[in-house]
């Protein structure tokens, strides 16, 4: 399992309050900014459609957390999920304040099959240690995320070591069952 306390001290930006951000735009990135609105006090500068970027003029992108969003910069803060390794002797350095649980793991291209299946706002709600009322819409929702329900479907295995051992959010565990 990953360990919070580390993961929080190593980017002490992640609980800084009244940060602004800049996020994607699919429902994965609009759930993980309103968490962090909500429990941060976080606001939305701006929003890139992997072609455009939509921002408030009087904001300076790197200034801004990129939310969902796995961003090469050196001097920009980034919480994203994708692959970013194509191989384990792969050297990112200017992902050196991206937050990213294949990161983190260690996972690249060579090992696809046990990359992260889940989407930012689960990593998010696990990595504060923050539930959801566990209404069934709630739960339903958070499963539609960056198709967490299609990978259970499809990639069980890969999401069950997931949940149970790394990234251990009870609202998934309770649920993943229901998935099949």
């Amino acid at each position: 399992m990953f360990d919070r306390a580390a993961i929080l001290a190593q980017y002490p930006w992640l609980t800084q309050p009244k940060r602004r951000m800049i996020i994607g735009n699919d429902l994965d990135a609009l759930l993980s900014a309103q968490f962090l609105q909500h429990a941060l006090g976080w606001s939305v500068a701006g929003f890139y459609t992997y072609t455009t970027l939509y921002v408030d003029p009087m904001t300076d992108g790197r200034d801004c957390v990129w939310v969902d969003l796995d961003i090469y910069h050196p001097a920009i803060a980034s919480i994203g999920h994708h692959i970013l390794k194509t191989s384990p002797a792969d050297q990112v350095p200017r992902h050196q304040l991206s937050v990213n649980p294949n990161l983190l793991r260690g996972i690249d291209q060579t090992d696809f099959t046990h990359k992260y299946p889940l989407g930012t706002i689960h990593f998010l709600l696990w990595l504060h240690d923050q539930r959801i009322k566990n209404t069934r819409a709630c739960t339903l929702l958070l499963w539609l995320a960056d198709s967490a329900w299609i990978n259970a479907q499809y990639y069980r295995d890969n999401v069950r070591t997931w949940i149970d051992a790394w990234v251990k959010l009870p609202e998934l565990v309770n649920t993943f069952e229901q998935t099949a």
